[in-house]
């Protein structure tokens, strides 16, 4: 997978996460704090985590 813009040509990591979710939230033009609201429940689903 791509490392996201401005980190191409690094290794992609799990820090820049936050660097992806900013760039769908302003691409689905909708809050940074819904989407991400929204991915931690996913998560938590995927994985059987109780929140």
């Amino acid at each position: 997978f791509l490392t996201p813009a401005p980190y191409r040509g690094r290794p992609n990591a799990p820090y820049l996460i936050p660097v992806t979710v900013r760039a769908m939230a302003e691409i689905r033009e909708e809050p940074v704090e819904k989407l991400a609201g929204a991915l931690a429940a996913n998560t938590a689903e995927a994985f059987g985590y109780r929140r």
